[in-house]
């Protein structure tokens, strides 16, 4: 017969329902509708014995007034304000809620909320002595706590319910439970094959991130990491993630030799421990083989990415991918190279068109090779129509071409359906969202997008840009020197930032971060328009028209975007000219036009007709 020493009631209902109105009823949540819904709801819920069954989905409908159709995976409305709930409740005990004797708490990973009594405010813990006849229920190895009880111990105590009234137990991740992953770039011990660790390491991340209810880290992030040279515990401080997935790689005697380990954050323990020894030319199905066998330990299956059986052309791809990375002119071009060589071999090798598309998308100018890019990517999706980097460079390609916009979206949606881990997609949608003025959508995206790539230097900038598109100019230069902080070289950046302070007027810090940008170089037209910019709009025009004249002078040979032009035009006030350029930028292709209805620097153009003509003109079918 099962002995319970030391137990104690959990809080009851009515005593629960007094702490959820005292904490809806606090400075904190008195002016958060939408946060006091949300803890209601599920605190309700979890009172009614349904706390195990609550489904993000449902908390969409009841909440938040989602339609039948809500799809979490596309609209990240719960996830985001559950991250908001979870601050607002550690607020409200750090404050006015600190001598309360009921905490009720959202855990990460579930939203079936902990309701405990505080430590000292109970008489003791439940220990439970150890079964004396078969069948009973094992004894824990340790005092339960309130944050790692299980559902157990009620079968067979009838009369005990009733003598305690309400009892809730949940089921709480126990140390076997991983929801989130990192895959750290695989140790090359294989030159001159640098390509072969960065292949490998890129297709098991793609692999696990179709997983379905766990987070896979973004590249960026875990290669930053890597080079910083950190350890078990700094991924599980700085990146949240459950565990990481490490390797190396070697060539002896025509054999590629493959070690793997899958580590556990919380305490460095292997959880998972492989070598794979095959010949060389078959690393793609060692790719295969490891994503299966880490899917195992989280208790799911990959899906299968569609790649070429074809070595040569597999080689020729993941090495495309290792140059794409690069970012730089030179290297698109040489991985372009790259990706028609795997085509000559395989010419139905999706992956492969889907990589010569993002090249085609990233290189200069746009008017030449976007239409590229779209050719490309259709003919991936005419081999693969569930390729989620195929659907995103499509939107990508479709929106700076013609801005058409549903089409875009569709393609989007499309991809974070097939791939909710993946960080460009979410990224460049929050971009598509804040050019259409659905400014709450696009920071709900890009945040996710920065939690699936912490420490890329572009989201995290782009967190800010979202900001400053909806006028919030104080949060956007917060969320840049944050950026500033993690990656200080980091040119885009301190060009936003000096956005941002030309906004609020603030022309003096303004033009230093122009020209800490031109002293970098890269970015030094952009950055220089941007000069001018400020220069006509502190009274400065001597300088802001020789500086127009000299970029007309590069328009000639057409070294520079047009879009810089009406910058300076319409930071002079000239609006028709201003129009003009615009128009001559949105022939040519590239980001600038997307972004026409919500740029700031554009302020003073947009009341003028020509430019109401110009945007029906651009969005004509």
């Amino acid at each position: 017969m099962l002995e319970i020493k030391g137990f104690d009631e959990p809080p009851s209902p009515p005593q629960v329902r007094t702490q959820l109105e005292r904490i809806l009823a606090s400075d904190v949540f008195r002016r958060s509708a939408n946060l006091a819904r949300f803890l209601r709801f599920v605190v309700e819920e979890e009172v009614a014995g349904r706390g195990h069954s609550i489904k993000e989905s449902v908390i969409g409908v009841e909440a938040f007034a989602r339609g039948e159709d809500f799809d979490p995976r596309i609209d990240p409305v719960v996830r985001v304000e559950a991250r908001r709930l979870r601050a607002k409740l550690r607020e409200y005990y750090n404050g006015s809620g600190q001598a309360d004797e009921i905490i009720i708490d959202l855990p990460l990973g579930s939203y079936s909320p902990d309701i405990r009594w505080k430590a000292g405010s109970q008489p003791g813990e439940a220990t439970i002595a150890p079964p004396t006849e078969a069948g009973h229920v094992p004894a824990p190895t340790h005092p339960a706590t309130p944050r790692s009880r299980r559902s157990a111990l009620l079968i067979g105590l009838g009369g005990i319910t009733g003598a305690f009234g309400w009892l809730s137990w949940r089921y709480r991740a126990g140390p076997e439970s991983i929801r989130s992953i990192a895959v750290v770039p695989f140790v090359n011990n294989a030159e001159p094959n640098e390509y072969l660790a960065h292949g490998l390491t890129e297709t098991i991340t793609n692999q696990l991130a179709l997983l379905p209810d766990v987070r896979v880290l973004g590249q960026t992030t875990v290669a930053r990491l890597k080079a910083e040279q950190s350890d078990w515990r700094e991924w599980g401080r700085r990146l949240n993630v459950d565990a990481i997935l490490t390797g190396a790689l070697r060539i002896s005697g025509g054999q590629l030799i493959v070690q793997a380990e899958l580590l556990r954050t919380a305490d460095g323990s292997v959880i998972w421990s492989q070598r794979f020894d095959r010949q060389v030319d078959d690393v793609f199905g060692i790719h295969e083989e490891i994503a299966l066998e880490v899917a195992r330990k989280l208790h799911g299956k990959p899906s299968t990415v569609p790649m070429t059986r074809n070595p040569k052309a597999y080689r020729h791809y993941v090495e495309g991918r290792y140059l794409w990375n690069k970012r730089t002119e030179s290297m698109l071009l040489k991985a372009s190279r790259s990706f028609e060589a795997a085509l000559a071999l395989e010419p139905r090798f999706a992956l492969a068109w889907a990589g010569l598309a993002d090249c085609y998308a990233l290189m200069l100018p746009p008017q030449k090779y976007l239409h590229l890019a779209e050719q490309a990517v259709r003919t991936a999706l005419e081999i693969d129509p569930g390729l989620a980097e195929a659907h995103t460079t499509l939107a990508h390609s479709v929106l700076q071409r013609k801005r058409r916009w549903k089409e875009a979206e569709r393609s989007y949606r499309l991809a974070i359906e097939r791939n909710p881990n993946y960080a460009t997609a979410r990224h460049w949608y929050a971009l598509l969202l804040a050019s259409r003025k659905r400014h709450g959508e696009a920071l709900a995206q890009m945040r996710l997008a920065h939690e699936l790539d912490p420490l890329s230097p572009i989201i995290s900038t782009h967190v800010g840009l979202v900001r400053y598109f909806a006028r919030d100019y104080d949060g956007a230069i917060e969320q840049y020197r944050r950026t500033l902080d993690l990656e200080p070289e980091f040119e885009e950046t301190h060009y936003e930032l000096g956005r941002a302070y030309a906004q609020l007027e603030q022309y003096d810090n303004a033009a230093r971060q122009f020209q800490k940008v031109i002293a970098m170089s890269s970015l030094d037209s952009e950055a220089g328009a941007m000069m001018g910019y400020v220069y006509a709009r502190t009274g400065r025009r001597v300088e802001a028209e020789k500086l127009l004249q000299t970029f007309l002078g590069y328009q000639k040979t057409g070294a520079i975007p047009a879009y810089y032009l009406a910058i300076l035009y319409a930071g002079l006030g000239d609006a028709a000219n201003a129009v003009q350029w615009l128009a001559e930028s949105a022939k040519r292709g590239g980001h600038y036009t997307m972004y026409l209805e919500v740029e700031p620097v554009l302020n003073g153009v947009r009341d003028d007709p020509l430019f109401a003509a110009l945007i029906r003109q651009l969005d004509q079918p």
